[in-house]
């Protein structure tokens, strides 16, 4: 057993050193449980949770054994549920879709046979679609005004078994994404959590 183990530490050594600094790339998908925490004049509410989906790809390039960065590019489902009463009506549903840009510093720690990553980073996201319900009666288009970009803040941490990927955050919308300019209106801000699975290709 050890005899074995001392044989192929100098083969897994030499594969780190011959991808260490290649770029990766993957793809990947999961689900969000979203929610909006709305504020006005010192009082905050949160809605329930929303569960929508997300999927994109990924790149990824390590500048040494411990540290790297990795981009994304998702089509991500956010959104919240307003029980009867919140918000002065019986209830309300956001369904809000982004194009989203997670750009994350990453730092690894191998433990044999995977790798475990934190990650952290900014997210830049497009607004590009809207569902939203009151009462059960959806809004036209034109009664809408929501932020078409909203940065945020992402924490979480990944695990790398062979090519295999799931990966857990928590990401903090920190733009108020309500694009009304009335005095008094309430500030929107996305919060989300999302675990994912992945393929990295190289």
């Amino acid at each position: 057993m050890v005899s074995a183990i001392c044989v192929s530490l100098p083969a897994i050594a030499s594969a780190q050193a011959t991808t260490l600094g290649e770029m990766e790339y993957g793809v990947k998908g999961g689900i969000n449980i979203s929610n909006l925490k709305l504020s006005s004049e010192g009082t905050s509410i949160t809605g329930d949770g929303r569960a929508g989906f997300l999927f994109g790809f990924w790149v990824a390039k390590d500048f040494n054994p411990r540290a790297g960065i990795q981009v994304e590019a998702l089509f991500s489902k956010k959104g919240a549920e307003f029980g009867e009463g919140v918000l002065d009506i019986e209830d309300a549903s956001f369904s809000l879709t982004y194009i989203e840009f997670p750009v994350l510093a990453r730092v690894n720690f191998p433990v044999a046979p995977a790798i475990v990553r934190v990650l952290a980073g900014p997210t830049f996201a497009f607004h590009v679609n809207e569902t939203i319900k009151f009462g059960g009666v959806e809004l036209d288009a034109d009664e809408i005004d929501l932020e078409t970009f909203e940065m945020g803040f992402a924490l979480g941490g990944a695990v790398e078994f062979k090519k295999f990927v799931v990966d857990a955050r928590y990401t903090w919308g920190l733009t108020n994404i309500n694009g009304s300019d009335d005095e008094g209106e309430l500030d929107a801000k996305n919060k989300t959590f999302t675990i994912s699975f992945g393929y990295r290709f190289k």
